[in-house]
C-alpha cells in the first residue's frame, strides 16, 4: 500500500536539524559545591554563580534563556556559600558608591581568549573607560 502524499513528511531545506552543543568551558560538568542566587541591582537582577571557592560568573538577565547547565543549583542568598554572600554584599557597596575595588576569588570559565579578555579588564582603573582596541593594543 502507498503512502499518501499528503502523509509523507519533508523536513524543508532551510531546518537544519538540531545537534547537540559542542562542549564549552562553560558547559564542562558542574561539581557538588556549585550554586547560583539572583540578587537585585540598579541596572537589573543578576546571577551569580559560585563553585564554592570563587565566583565563576555574573549573568544578567539575557542570559537566563541560555544553557545553564553550569549554574548548579539555585540557593537564597542566606543559605548561598560565603564567596555569593561576599559577591552580593560587594555589588550592593558598589552600586551605592561605596567600593571601587572588589576583594573576591575569581574563578571565570571560558575560553582561553576570553580569560585573556577578562584580565586585562581587570587593569582598567574604577572610573575610566577604554575599548577592545586599546587593550588589545
Amino acid at each position: 500500500m502507498e503512502t499518501p502524499a499528503h502523509a509523507v513528511a519533508t523536513t524543508p531545506a532551510h531546518v537544519v536539524p538540531e545537534t547537540p552543543a559542542a562542549p564549552t568551558p562553560w558547559r564542562t560538568p558542574i561539581g557538588p559545591n556549585t550554586h547560583h542566587v539572583v540578587v537585585d541591582s540598579p541596572i537589573e537582577e543578576l546571577t551569580l554563580v559560585s563553585d564554592g571557592a570563587a565566583l565563576t560568573g555574573v549573568y544578567m538577565a539575557v542570559h537566563r534563556h541560555t544553557d545553564r547547565t553550569g549554574w548548579g543549583e539555585r540557593v537564597v542568598l542566606e543559605d548561598a556559600p560565603e564567596v555569593l554572600r561576599t559577591a552580593a554584599a560587594q555589588l550592593s557597596a558598589y552600586f551605592a558608591g561605596d567600593l571601587t575595588e572588589f576583594d573576591l576569588p575569581l574563578a571565570p570559565r571560558g575560553t582561553d581568549f576570553q580569560r585573556q579578555v577578562w584580565a586585562l579588564l581587570l587593569t582598567i582603573p574604577y572610573g575610566t573607560t577604554t575599548s577592545y582596541g586599546a587593550l588589545a593594543a
